[in-house]
């Protein structure tokens, strides 16, 4: 069974479960990733950098 991942619930500023060890980096325009302590730099940067182009 996956894990959901970390959204936030409408109108909540606080997640809608625990988020130990995750990260949420807001991008503007609606964007946000989400990723856990074990990511990699050099592929989130690449992430990041394509989504920036969009």
């Amino acid at each position: 069974m996956s894990e959901p991942d970390a959204t936030l619930e409408r109108g909540s500023r606080t997640p809608a479960f625990p988020t130990s060890g995750r990260m949420v980096i807001v991008l503007g325009r609606g964007q946000r990733v989400v990723v856990d302590a074990g990511v990699n730099a050099g592929t989130l940067s690449r992430v990041l950098d394509v989504l920036e182009r969009r």
